[in-house]
């Protein structure tokens, strides 16, 4: 299941240092314009990876129109997902610990994303992954208390 654990590894050192250098931005830039700059910048990178692997956009005709639809709705879901992270991070950073904020944010979606699995996709799970979602659960509750 961890083949590319090395991957995993500096997904998480990356993302602990991004919470504070989001928290450190944002005490001098609005979150959207902090957003804006960090998508501007995101677009330069893609513009880097399209001209590196020579592709151009023409591939894109061959997109199953059926699909567009499904493909829209994720990435107008995607946007409103990164706005509200960093509307909340603005929010929550000035009276919160960073710890207190992504982990609550993290667990959060892993509950979620545990539901939709579960309910959706029809994943199954073991009596210890249900045991795992109640102690996420009492986790998020365990850091909200002040």
């Amino acid at each position: 299941m961890f083949d590319n654990i090395h991957l995993y590894i500096i997904i998480g050192i990356l993302g602990s240092i991004t919470p504070v250098l989001d928290k450190l931005n944002l005490e001098n830039v609005d979150w959207d314009d902090y957003l804006f700059i960090r998508e501007i910048i995101f677009i330069i990178f893609l513009g880097f990876i399209v001209y590196y692997n020579k592709k151009t956009l023409s591939h894109l005709k061959k997109i199953n129109k059926d699909k567009l639809p499904l493909l829209i709705l994720g990435s107008i879901i995607s946007v409103i997902y990164v706005c509200l992270i960093f509307k909340t991070f603005s929010l929550e950073f000035k009276s919160q610990a960073i710890s207190k904020v992504v982990t609550v944010m993290v667990v959060t979606t892993m509950i979620f994303t545990f539901l939709v699995d579960k309910f959706y996709f029809e994943a199954s799970f073991s009596n210890e992954n249900y045991l795992g979602l109640i102690l996420l659960f009492l986790g998020i509750y365990l850091l909200k208390l002040e």
